[in-house]
């Protein structure tokens, strides 16, 4: 019979070195999202191409937060208001997915949710992480919608108008109750990775920009 040599074959010091190697680029690289983007002090000049640039980015960060202040305002009183909805206030912004207010609800946090989860995505720091996170979070928020409120599950849906829409198709397939979970999930995802940056930001502000986060 004949012997296989190449079964037989011991690995070769520089292959296991070469693994090693490959290991120790890719725990590097992923530690670069991991790590805190330092304090910008100086800024381009704003009337060149690129303090344009960085003003228009700043502008669409700021349209972003207006739409997450104005939005439970908007959500609460133009849906008592305008579609006279009932209970007033409702119980969690999601619910307001089941009122007139469901267009207003579902583009406003995919717009949130598609401006976190793309504005820093070509940086490899923690902002960057902490925000693809929170964006994709929010997509899901509205891909899976809440369960209806206890009123629309029992049938009784006066005095609304409109009468609120049925379940989706998605909703149809997963069930009701998995939708639901996935979206509560997925809320609570996105409020925390949305407020993380803003939490190691301010404790670095009060520490001083040479401070570590949350160090004794």
């Amino acid at each position: 019979m004949g012997v296989d040599t190449q079964a037989r074959r011991p690995q070769s010091p520089s292959s296991g070195r070469e693994g090693s190697s490959r290991v120790m680029r890719l725990l590097n690289w992923l530690k670069e999202f991991f790590t805190l983007v330092p304090a910008q002090d100086l800024r381009p000049d704003p009337h060149s191409g690129e303090g344009r640039y960085v003003r228009s980015f700043l502008v669409m960060r700021l349209f972003i937060g207006f739409i997450g202040v104005l939005l439970p305002f908007a959500l609460v009183f133009i849906d008592h208001w305008w579609f006279h909805g009932y209970p007033w206030p409702r119980g969690s912004e999601s619910i307001y997915y089941y009122s007139g207010m469901r267009e207003v609800f579902t583009v406003s946090i995919g717009t949130i949710a598609f401006f976190m989860f793309a504005y820093k995505i070509t940086e490899r720091n923690l902002d960057n992480t902490l925000s693809f996170f929170a964006g994709l979070a929010g997509i899901l928020i509205v891909l899976f919608p809440t369960a209806p409120p206890a009123l629309i599950q029992k049938g009784f849906t006066t005095p609304t108008n409109p009468v609120p829409p049925g379940l989706t198709p998605l909703q149809k397939s997963l069930t009701e109750p998995t939708t639901h979970t996935i979206h509560q999930f997925t809320s609570g995802a996105f409020i925390l990775f949305l407020d993380s940056p803003c939490l190691l930001r301010f404790d670095l502000l009060l520490r001083g920009p040479d401070a570590t986060p949350f160090e004794d």
